[in-house]
């Protein structure tokens, strides 16, 4: 048995280490307003966050997909000016 180390923060939150959240493709795609083809084939292209496998679950970090979105705005606006 190991002893508690109370001097430890119990959660990221109390570390301030930011929380990575993990989603699932239904998700993405809501995110990011394409299909999954279009997603999965973008991943394959490396135009998109690659997920990660957690046992046989695909999952996405929450962070990327968001940081992509971003990008796609940024580049689209850029294009314009």
């Amino acid at each position: 048995m190991h002893p508690i180390n109370h001097d430890e923060p119990a959660t990221a939150e109390a570390a301030n280490i930011p929380a990575e959240r993990l989603i699932r493709l239904p998700l993405v795609l809501g995110m990011v307003g394409l299909g999954r083809t279009a997603v999965l084939d973008r991943v394959k292209a490396g135009a998109f966050p690659a997920p990660v496998k957690v046992g046989r679950a695909t999952l996405w970090r929450e962070c990327e997909v968001s940081a992509w979105v971003v990008a796609q705005v940024r580049q689209s606006r850029e294009a314009r000016a």
